[in-house]
């Protein structure tokens, strides 16, 4: 996702506080929203870049980046806020509850 920066103080809040309030469960749970990722491929895949991003100066998860694979493959809804456009989240495609968000500065909509 792309998100000017004039634009971003108004919608982070409001972003962080809609994921908070999502529910990770099973898929015959009333009110689930999130549930496990297919596999334990897939778990291991998303959980790298996740990691990374926890490590990264080019990258700060925002919310989530949890993972737990005791009781299926979960991974917690997770927004990562790149510091640069071409960051591994915003380029690699990967199945799971994650959102990165690149914040441009307004002024250079076109070039971005």
């Amino acid at each position: 996702m792309y998100i000017p920066d004039n634009l971003w103080p108004q919608i982070e809040p409001k972003l962080v506080e809609a994921v908070k309030g999502l529910k990770v469960g099973q898929p015959d749970e009333v009110g689930t929203f999130v549930t496990a990722v297919i596999n334990e491929a897939s778990f291991d895949k998303i959980s790298t870049y996740l990691n990374a991003a926890q490590s990264s100066s080019d990258a700060k998860i925002l919310v989530g980046g949890k993972c737990d694979k005791s009781k299926g493959f979960f991974i917690e809804p997770t927004i990562i806020v790149a510091k640069q456009p071409k960051y591994a989240t915003m380029t690699d495609e990967l199945f799971g509850p994650v959102l990165t968000i690149y914040v441009y500065p307004a002024d250079k909509y076109d070039e971005v």
